[in-house]
């Protein structure tokens, strides 16, 4: 959050014309940060998500990540 609040780019060799307009500092407060981190890591999550789980794909991928390290983690095959 502080990085996107600071609106710095930290890569020296991008040119400032390359980089978004829609980044620039945002001003925000230290309040108005940690309300923001305060939605972002609780305010989008939905505690009964495992209802839209299906039992089986039929692909037979992992649901809902299939790239290695989340097959190895969730335990699929």
């Amino acid at each position: 959050m502080e990085y996107f609040n600071n609106g710095v780019t930290e890569n020296p060799n991008v040119p400032g014309d390359r980089v978004s307009g829609f980044f620039h500092p945002l001003g925000l407060t230290e309040e108005e940060i940690d309300d923001l981190t305060e939605f972002l890591t609780n305010g989008l999550y939905d505690p009964d998500m495992l209802r839209y789980k299906p039992d089986f794909v039929m692909s037979g991928n992992c649901f809902p990540n299939n790239d290695p390290l989340s097959r190895i983690e969730m335990s699929c095959k």
